[in-house]
């Protein structure tokens, strides 16, 4: 029973840790995304 107690909590730490990297990345993409956004929408002013 302990055995089975101690995967499940691993389980849980792997999924938080892989939430983690995707919202990470996820907040990347949101910023690169923003800056080229931007970028082609003032492409034309320069």
């Amino acid at each position: 029973m302990a055995s089975d107690d101690s995967a499940e909590r691993r389980t849980m730490s792997v999924i938080s840790e892989i939430k983690r990297h995707l919202r990470r990345a996820l907040a990347k993409a949101c910023v690169a995304l923003t800056g080229l956004t931007l970028a082609f929408m003032l492409a034309p002013v320069w």
